[in-house]
């Protein structure tokens, strides 16, 4: 299904499509995987996806932007690499159509679209990158970071063997399907597993089913970019505090076993699995030896995020059931929290107090509760506050109210979160509103969400409390 995510079109397979509320699909942990370099989301072996759907999990496969059938962006023009690799050699900075800050970003807009709080992000290769990127833009977002055959991106690290290189290089003898086949047949053979190759058959196979499915070359060289760009994420890993497996084969001649070691070393706590025989690809027996460690680490995560919060870690309920105002935080000392906490809204059913003056189940009147937020502030990826006015518009018929100082509290606890764009915030308000005032109820509508900010939200600099 393709999804409007982070302002642009993202193609996304969920394990949950096509299933009922009553089946808990929806309700699983989810599992957000991110492929590689061009690599589409049908990369992904059927057999570790089916793996983490029976141990539990709603799994998320994306076609990163620029690949398969997510949307292309030729109107950025086709990379010079080879200039690209000399300017890297030297140090010199380099423009790249778009970064792997704003992949990390798509990925987060995909999680805002489809209402999901929190999720394991699990990456391969560059789609490894991209995870380490959405574990530091929005570190209360990950439940746990998955980094296999990836790189922290360091320099100084040792490249791909020479042969990979020049296969890399090499492009297909013609635009016929039998070229870029051999071509990517002959790829695949120098990166894949030399303890355990893959047949010949099955290789072109997987190879014919991609090219048929979406063919786009140059949006690799676009992300080809964007990986040499990304030069200081090396240097931010120590602020992942997410639980992290580095998963890495030792005979990887793409990205050699020494940048899987440097990611894990760079990561506070994190732990290194190490894959004897497997090389820059996803056979079988590699596969089920991952499994074996990441299935028990998503596990585990699952488990702190549980008594940390108290809740389901996949997507919390957007607020806590109370009965009472007395239960709420009005007249009482409270701490501000300024990490995104959706925990933090206390709805009151209205029926007791309607009940009092007579009105049972129809309300006969209309109307609606309205808020405004005159300064709603929150970070972009790259950590600039910005600031909107915001109005909320609650229909009376609603299940519940919101109780007036859970709703700042809440509201506060924006301001230091990073979230893809407006939009994300959007729709991030939006889910909790309605989780809060029409909890137990069958039918629902949602609350209006109103954005004014004069001239569309924008950075604002960070100003000092008292």
């Amino acid at each position: 299904m393709k999804i409007r995510a982070n302002g642009i079109d993202i193609e996304v397979e969920d394990s949950a499509a096509g299933t009922s509320t009553a089946d808990g699909a929806t309700q699983r942990p989810v599992v957000l995987l991110i492929m590689g370099l061009g690599m589409q989301l049908i990369a992904w072996p059927p057999q570790l996806v089916q793996a983490l759907v029976d141990a539990g999990y709603r799994v998320l496969r994306m076609d990163n932007r620029d690949i398969g059938l997510s949307q292309h962006f030729d109107h950025l023009g086709k990379p010079n690499i080879v200039w690209a690799g000399i300017k890297y050699k030297l140090g010199l900075p380099q423009r790249p159509p778009y970064t792997v800050a704003d992949m990390a970003a798509d990925a987060l807009g995909v999680l805002d679209t489809l209402g999901i709080a929190k999720a394991h992000v699990v990456g391969v290769s560059m789609g490894g990158m991209i995870a380490q990127r959405v574990a530091i833009a929005a570190p209360k977002r990950v439940l746990s970071l998955t980094s296999i055959m990836s790189s922290s991106g360091a320099k100084g690290l040792p490249r791909a063997h020479r042969q990979v290189t020049r296969a890399m290089l090499r492009r297909p003898t013609s635009h016929a399907e039998s070229a870029v086949v051999a071509h990517y047949l002959q790829l695949f053979k120098v990166i894949g597993s030399p303890a355990h190759p893959t047949p010949e058959s099955e290789i072109r196979e997987r190879i014919v089913r991609g090219i048929r499915r979406s063919f786009h070359p140059v949006g690799t060289l676009r992300q080809m970019l964007a990986i040499v760009s990304d030069i200081d994420r090396a240097a931010q890993l120590p602020r992942v505090s997410s639980p992290t497996l580095v998963l890495h084969g030792l005979d990887d001649p793409l990205v050699p076993h020494s940048h899987g070691e440097d990611t894990a070393r760079r990561i506070p706590g994190a732990r290194l699995v190490s894959v004897p025989g497997m090389g820059h690809d996803l056979p079988p027996e590699p596969v089920r030896q991952m499994l074996a460690a990441l299935i028990p680490h998503l596990k585990t995560a699952d488990k702190t995020a549980d008594k940390t919060a108290g809740k389901a870690a996949a997507y919390p309920p957007a607020c806590r059931t109370m009965i009472t105002p007395e239960q709420s935080q009005l007249g009482k000392t409270s701490r501000y929290v300024d990490q995104y906490d959706a925990s933090l809204l206390f709805p009151i059913a209205r029926a007791g107090k309607r009940a009092e003056i007579g009105i049972a189940e129809r309300v006969p009147f209309f109307g609606a509760d309205m808020w405004t937020a005159f300064e709603l502030s929150w970070l972009n990826l790259r950590g600039k506050p910005q600031v909107a006015l915001a109005h909320f518009t609650i229909p009376c018929e609603s299940t519940n109210i919101i109780e007036s100082k859970s709703l700042k509290l809440y509201l506060n606890s924006f301001n230091n979160t990073p979230f893809a764009d407006v939009e994300a915030v959007k729709t991030r308000l939006r889910a909790d509103l309605t989780e809060a005032v029409w909890r137990n109820a069958n039918a629902r509508r949602n609350p209006v969400v109103d954005w004014r900010d004069r001239a569309g939200a924008r950075p604002v600099r960070p100003r000092t409390r008292a």
